[in-house]
């Protein structure tokens, strides 16, 4: 994924992007923690050139534990202190290998409905067979949904479609 989103760090449309990362899934195995330390904020926004080299060092982060893929969407559009400018397009991609989890009861349909109220688009990058689990938490809309790939010229075609898109229609 990381080689996919490198190019596109590098095109023309996100020159003026900026970028911040979440890990999911940062708790050690069985370790019991409070839910916001099963993931956690790595950089607030960032431009693209300073954001590969994030992606580059996370590579490092041990993963493990539960990954509750919903409530990372839900803190990081209430808890997490990125810097969101009023005026800002705040788009959130997800990448995960596991279905959606919450360790907190927050539904899908509730985190949909926040992204909507707040202005959120929301995307999430899932293996085929876990879409369904994602799809209440993007509106219903199965163009929300990515399967990751190994090509990293399909990922980068991928994410260039998402911000294409949300560069057209606003």
């Amino acid at each position: 994924m990381i080689q996919g989103i490198a190019p596109l760090l590098d095109d023309p449309i996100t020159s003026t992007f900026r970028f911040g990362l979440v890990a999911v899934g940062t708790a050690g195995n069985g370790e019991r923690r409070p839910p916001y330390q099963y993931a956690r904020m790595i950089s607030n926004f960032v431009p693209a050139d300073e954001f590969l080299d994030i992606l580059e060092a996370a590579r490092m982060i041990q993963s493990a534990g539960m990954e509750p893929t919903i409530d990372t969407m839900f803190w990081t559009m209430q808890l997490y202190p990125f810097s969101w400018r009023m005026d800002s397009q705040k788009v959130i991609i997800t990448m995960t290998d596991e279905v959606a989890q919450t360790v907190t009861g927050k539904t899908c349909s509730e985190i949909s409905t926040i992204a909507q109220d707040e202005l959120f688009e929301l995307f999430v990058f899932a293996l085929q067979p876990h879409h369904n689990t994602f799809l209440a938490c993007v509106h219903g809309e199965n163009r929300r949904l990515f399967t990751p790939a190994v090509n990293s010229e399909t990922v980068f075609l991928q994410i260039k479609q998402i911000f294409d898109d949300l560069c057209i229609r606003n």
